[in-house]
């Protein structure tokens, strides 16, 4: 209940118990840490202005009141890069407890336990600390309640004997998907029950061009393991405009008409507004993809989406959400996999450059209406409260 309303039932004649109650609620937020990825907070610092989606709602929650701490794994001295005294034993742990060892020992220590003591739940969006922290909580060692947002491949990674104790762990998590692909196909094959969270993006930070002009390239851009960058270039023609690859992974020689720009999030090699820049000139986006079940793709479509653009996507069955994303109205989809296919949508666009304009002003109502930053943080502060709810004494 906002403040206004609060003031407002007060001068009506409602009884003070109930002003007091709903005051009482209002501030009875629970304490959250977001478990992230080294290097969010040193781009939090620089001042340059960031899109806020990598940090999964932390910056919108503080903003709004609630009692957040942003915790890198740097902080808990957690890394999970192999070294020769480790590398065995986290092998092993991980074959047959389907855990990272080293990961699970440091969390475990009194660095780790301090600084999350203070918590009623741990926001992680890593799989391996996210598997380790279930452990943990469910054995009293770490008192937060871990809010695992898993982060693809579950489908595989809770499958043989590992894969056993990695379910058992998941009845010790708020767990969540940012895919319903995802979400139904993990119920459907495994029995495990997970709560959807719609990811998205900073719309303020993601946004058309001032003008209209583009510039006469196609872009695409990904460095995750399902980006299938050879299906695009065996596609490309030569008579196609310059197509802008953004990414670490493509390897081998590639036609004139392609320029592979290197690129990544940490590393920063290039600069999410040099990005924007990028996905703003182009005619229009291209994501390819192999087939998967985890949302492969999800956050550089929807910030193509968000500055307007037009989107040729692999129509995976880890697509996030197939109400919304919709072919022909809001973006392309594609079979995976398919070079012939891939090859007909890019002409189709390159050949109706109206019809790509309708396709990216739908694309970005649908990420304004939907697939924002701000939904993504009320679905998981509402799962935050639903827990603590769950949890409270009668």
């Amino acid at each position: 209940m906002a403040e206004s309303d609060v003031n407002r039932h007060g001068t009506s004649g409602l009884p003070s118990s109930s002003v007091a109650a709903d005051t009482k609620a209002a501030t009875s937020k629970p304490r959250v840490a977001f478990l992230l990825k080294s290097a969010r907070r040193r781009r939090l610092a620089s001042g340059d202005a960031i899109p806020s989606e990598f940090f999964y709602g932390y910056i919108q929650l503080r903003d709004a009141g609630w009692c957040v701490d942003l915790i890198e794994q740097d902080d808990l001295g957690v890394g999970l890069s192999e070294s020769v005294v480790w590398a065995p034993f986290n092998w092993l742990s991980d074959v047959f407890l389907g855990l990272h060892l080293r990961a699970l020992y440091q969390l475990a220590g009194k660095r780790s336990r301090r600084r999350l003591a203070d918590f009623a739940f741990v926001i992680v969006a890593q799989n391996s600390l996210g598997f380790c922290l279930c452990l943990l909580h469910a054995i009293g060692v770490v008192k937060a309640k871990p809010v695992f947002i898993v982060m693809g491949g579950l489908d595989t990674a809770i499958r043989g004997l590992a894969g056993y104790t990695r379910r058992r762990l998941l009845s010790h998590a708020v767990a969540a998907s940012l895919s319903k692909g995802e979400t139904a196909g993990v119920a459907d094959r495994h029995g495990i029950r997970l709560n959807y969270v719609p990811f998205g993006v900073d719309t303020k930070f993601w946004t058309p061009a001032p003008d209209a002009a583009t510039a006469d390239y196609v872009m695409s851009i990904g460095n995750d393991s399902h980006r299938d960058f050879t299906t695009l270039i065996d596609a490309w023609q030569p008579e196609f405009p310059v197509l802008k690859i953004v990414s670490r992974i493509v390897q081998g020689p590639v036609p004139s008409n392609v320029e592979v720009i290197s690129g990544h999030y940490d590393l920063v090699e290039i600069s999410d507004a040099d990005i924007r820049e990028l996905y703003r000139g182009a005619r229009f986006v291209v994501i390819p993809l192999t087939e998967t079940l985890q949302p492969s793709g999800q956050s550089a479509c929807l910030q193509a989406m968000a500055c307007g653009k037009a989107v040729v996507l692999s129509d995976i069955a880890g697509l996030w959400d197939r109400e919304l994303m919709r072919d022909a109205h809001n973006c392309v989809l594609v079979p995976p996999g398919d070079t012939d296919a891939l090859r007909r949508a890019v002409r189709s666009l390159l050949a109706d450059e109206v019809r790509a304009g309708v396709i990216g002003r739908a694309a970005r109502t649908t990420v304004e209406d939907d697939l924002n930053v701000e939904a993504m943080t009320d679905s998981l502060s509402a799962l935050c409260l639903r827990e603590q709810h769950r949890s409270d004494p009668i």
